[in-house]
């Protein structure tokens, strides 16, 4: 159980999160892909572009310079290329995990 509002603001956001296995403030974007969930790790993201070359149904640089996912990602998009968009990220900030949960990308 949380602490009562008014003492919530004595304590961490990180010991908050911490007990609840969340991370502290976190700017990770999630969206289903096809059977893929991916992330957009937002922090470590430099907006190179590179996803959104690669598979821009599913992703586009927005007015802050960081990767996003599009509206009206296709149903039927291929697999194959969203994971080669996700590896194709310099610094790692996407990632693409199967229905089991097994990380496939990076």
């Amino acid at each position: 159980m949380f602490p009562p509002p008014a003492l919530a603001c004595h304590r961490s956001a990180f010991s908050l999160c911490e007990r609840t296995n969340a991370r502290a403030m976190s700017n990770t974007h999630e969206q289903e892909v096809n059977g893929l969930t991916v992330e957009i790790e937002r922090d470590l993201c430099i907006g190179s572009g590179n996803c959104e070359s690669l598979a821009p149904e599913v992703f586009y640089i927005d007015t802050s310079n960081l990767a996003a996912f599009q509206d009206n990602i296709p149903d039927d998009m291929d697999r194959g290329r969203v994971m080669e968009a996700c590896g194709l990220c310099p610094v790692d900030a996407l990632r693409a995990t199967d229905e089991d949960g097994e990380q496939l990308v990076p």
